[in-house]
């Protein structure tokens, strides 16, 4: 990342990036969350396995056990996260704020949370 984007970071803006394939912003919730940029290029790098497995968690999260494979297709064809917030401590959560009502009421949206290995470990509701 360049000098300018790591500027506009610490200023609390956030930036768009390219990765696996998509738009993506980038939010540093606090300047001292720049310190994690190593793990976020990492996770930029290899972003389309991330999404594919948060996106898969999520389903899991929510799924009853009655839907269909087509159900589950349509779901994960559906669900792209919009943001990668970075928490002060260095978190990483990925947010799905563009949610068809048919999955969650409209204002609401799902946040999946990553270990340090990047694998997702919890789901939040956010509004």
């Amino acid at each position: 990342m360049d000098a300018t984007r790591i500027a506009e970071l610490t200023a609390g803006r956030s930036v768009t990036v390219q990765a696996g394939g998509q738009d993506l912003d980038l939010l540093f919730e606090e300047p001292s969350a720049v310190e994690a940029l190593p793990r976020v290029e990492r996770l930029l790098a290899g972003f389309a396995a991330v999404r594919d497995r948060s996106t898969a968690y999520l389903w899991e999260w929510d799924a009853d056990g009655t839907e269909d494979a087509r159900e589950r297709a349509a779901f994960l064809a559906a669900l792209v996260p919009t943001t990668l917030a970075v928490t002060g401590a260095g978190g990483l959560v990925l947010h799905y704020e563009d949610i068809d009502e048919r999955y969650l009421m409209d204002g609401y949206w799902p946040a999946v949370h990553l270990d340090a290995e990047l694998a997702p470990v919890e789901v939040t509701i956010e509004s």
